[in-house]
């Protein structure tokens, strides 16, 4: 039998899906490796000299993230590039064969990157990079012999019978799928650690001094004069001034719960609500057992373990907080979840009528409701309103807005470009849902739909990033336009795929 590909009518994802995302993310890949873009004078010769000698760099815990993120940008590279070459075949010695010849150019797209990075000015060329790629791209292609075509199939499963002919429900796989990345978002930017020292210090208050060292122990008062702190050395509580502190490292194991202390209701309001939030999926889904609705009360204290033990595990993760006050949102989310599970089509999917076509009235409702919507997206994008003194420096900070894609995100690091990222998308699925609600509530989303679709929140996000050129401390920047794109669609997306009707299962015992 033939191992050649698929036809060209398998369900999305298909070969050609890969690809293109395959080669969108090396782009990307490449591009970051180089913002902000900001260039030096350099010899080909003497780069040649200088790379010859490139450094491995004992790196500090707090570095290690970095580390982590070129391994982890690697890994969805590996996995998608040998993913193009063995989805769908019959045989697997293809997908064998590819994997070193994939990991081998892999790493030389990382050396090539990690070469050219020399006429940046502010990248660091590094060994260590070019290691963690490289390892990155092995994982990622051995991942995708291990799950791959399991992970295709389940994705495949949104919109399609399974191999069996029985209807999955599109809900369940969905809530899966986020789950799968509230684990990832959990623990990113994966600088674990399991040094007893270093875990340590996460239990310690921190004061980084100017004149260089640094003072740890409990901080026990904290004004715009002084700080001052119990010191571990026995020494009682000492006081520093404010002009001598470089920074302030809190610590990050917060056993008391509820005991942060906020700027003010609505960062309270925020962090609280958001934790309470992002959990409620994960209690529908543990609602849930297979096809069995679970009891209420099980799925509760389920979902109370599971925050708990993720909470629990962030201890080993340099970067993160531990803070026992998410058990308590975490659980109140698991419990609105659990509660809403049996609303929702999880355990079985089935077959709808397909609606009549949206008239004039739902479209305009449509557009009126993501309208509407602007105005809870900017009480929290231009919080805390401060406004701009002038009219030229509102201008002025608008302009700003044509700048370098992604910019911004590179000085942030890794955990809040990736905590904002991340933000920005969810806080545009709405858009997305109500436009696939009102315009499209039957038909499969075509090409000039999702142009529309993100042409709208560009829209909408030139309003938001206009008011934040208005705003003190706040910068108009063309990366949130994209994103907020990309959330809508996202959106678009997920709305077809949970009021697509779906077909008639048939029966699983046909007469032959």
């Amino acid at each position: 039998m033939s191992d050649g590909p698929a036809p060209f009518f398998a369900p999305f994802p298909r070969r050609g899906h890969l690809l293109a995302g395959a080669g969108v993310l090396t782009l990307l890949v490449i591009y970051g490796s180089f913002v902000p873009l900001e260039f030096r004078s350099l010899s080909f010769d003497a780069a040649v000299e200088q790379f010859k000698s490139v450094p491995y760099l004992d790196l500090s815990a707090d570095r290690r993230a970095d580390l982590v993120a070129n391994l982890v940008l690697f890994v969805p590279l590996g996995f998608l590039w040998l993913g193009v070459i063995d989805v769908d075949r019959r045989s697997r010695a293809a997908g064998w064969l590819a994997l070193p010849i994939v990991v081998a150019v892999l790493i030389a797209v990382a050396v090539a990157m990690e070469f050219a990075q020399q006429w940046t000015a502010r990248r660091t060329v590094s060994q260590n990079d070019m290691i963690a790629e490289s390892v990155g791209a092995l994982l990622g292609a051995v991942l995708w012999m291990m799950v791959g075509r399991r992970l295709i199939g389940f994705v495949r499963g949104l919109t399609a019978t399974n191999e069996r002919g029985v209807e999955v429900s599109p809900t369940r796989r969905l809530l899966q799928l986020y789950a799968l990345g509230f684990l990832l978002y959990a623990f990113q930017p994966f600088d674990f650690t399991f040094s007893p020292e270093e875990i340590g210090r996460q239990f310690r208050d921190r004061i980084v001094l100017k004149s260089g060292g640094s003072v740890e122990g409990r901080i026990v008062a904290n004004d715009r004069m002084a700080v001052r702190i119990a010191t571990n050395d026995d020494r009682g509580v000492r006081t520093i001034a404010q002009s001598n502190i470089l920074q302030l490292q809190p610590r990050k194991v917060v056993l008391r719960p509820f005991s942060h202390t906020y700027r003010n209701p609505f960062d309270a309001a925020w962090q609280i609500g958001s934790d309470v939030v992002l959990f409620i999926p994960i209690g529908m889904l543990l609602g849930y057992r297979r096809n069995v609705k679970r009891p209420f009360m099980k799925a509760v204290l389920l979902g109370c373990a599971a925050a708990a033990v993720i909470e629990g595990a962030q201890l080993f993760v340099y970067s993160r907080y531990l803070d026992s006050t998410d058990v308590f949102t975490s659980g109140l989310g698991a419990l609105i979840g659990a509660a809403l599970a049996g609303r929702f089509a999880i355990g079985q999917a089935h077959s709808e009528t397909a609606d009549p076509a949206s008239s004039a009235t739902r479209r305009v409702a449509a557009i009126g409701m993501c309208l509407l919507y602007t105005l809870p997206l900017a009480v929290i994008v231009w919080h805390p309103y401060k406004l701009v003194s002038s009219v030229d420096i509102f201008v002025q900070q608008f302009k700003q807005i044509v700048g370098i894609p992604f910019k911004a995100y590179y000085y942030a690091g890794e955990f809040k470009a990736v905590s904002t990222l991340m933000r920005n998308l969810m806080l545009f699925w709405p858009v997305g849902a109500l436009l696939r609600w009102g315009f499209s509530p039957v038909r499969r989303g075509s090409y000039a739909n999702g142009i529309c679709v993100m042409a709208f929140a560009v829209g909408m996000g030139l309003v938001l990033e206009a008011g934040k050129a208005a705003m003190v401390n706040k910068h108009a920047d063309v990366t949130d336009l994209l994103i907020y794109a990309g959330g809508a669609l996202m959106g678009w997306w997920l709305w077809g795929v949970l009021t697509a009707p779906r077909p008639v299962a048939q029966a699983a015992s046909k007469s032959g």
